[in-house]
């Protein structure tokens, strides 16, 4: 499912989210909408607009009336990659434009710090998105080797800290099971 279900409001999730956790929630692409159905949407991080044809995008102009929406949003990316490093944020204070090898720079090292959480949208059974959303999370999320340890829990609540090496055992957190007439649980 995705922005495309009835009922489905990405503004409304969107300003939750913000409401929750403040303005480190930022949107990374944003739908474009005509009537409650989802046309395309615009890739914030690059300023250009897709238009959904089936399971494909076309590239299109930003429309006018989210023109100013997502400046708003490219102006806290580049605000939150500013504040990741010194010299960027120097070049920011200028009104220096920041080319895009700066600007992944900053948004990958404020993604691993914590102080940029990325929101993105897409549709797993329309499968659109989802191809952009896979590369976005390979380019700025940070690789579980750039993560040096983690602190988690056992089952019996006994902290314990994790490294992704290949000596260590294997950890993973289950978030859904399902149980499968066939196959089982």
């Amino acid at each position: 499912s995705g922005v495309e279900e009835p009922n489905a409001s990405f503004d409304k999730t969107l300003t939750q989210l913000q409401d929750m956790y403040g303005n480190e929630i930022t949107p990374f692409v944003f739908p474009i909408t005509d009537n409650g159905e989802v046309k395309g949407f615009v890739n914030v991080f690059e300023n250009k607009a897709y238009k959904v044809s089936g399971n494909k995008l076309e590239e299109m102009p930003v429309p006018a009336d989210l023109a100013e929406k997502i400046e708003e949003i490219s102006e806290n990316i580049k605000e939150h990659a500013a504040e990741s490093d010194e010299e960027l944020m120097e070049k920011y204070f200028s009104g220096e434009d920041f080319t895009v090898q700066e600007l992944k720079k900053g948004i990958c090292a404020s993604v691993k710090s914590g102080s940029v959480k990325p929101v993105f949208c897409g549709s797993g059974t329309s499968n659109w998105g989802v191809d952009w959303i896979m590369n976005a999370i390979t380019e700025f999320m940070p690789s579980p080797v750039d993560v040096t340890e983690i602190e988690a829990k056992k089952l019996d609540d006994t902290p314990v800290k994790l490294k992704a090496e290949d000596s260590e055992k294997l950890s993973a957190i289950v978030f859904k099971t399902v149980v499968d007439p066939f196959v089982g649980k």
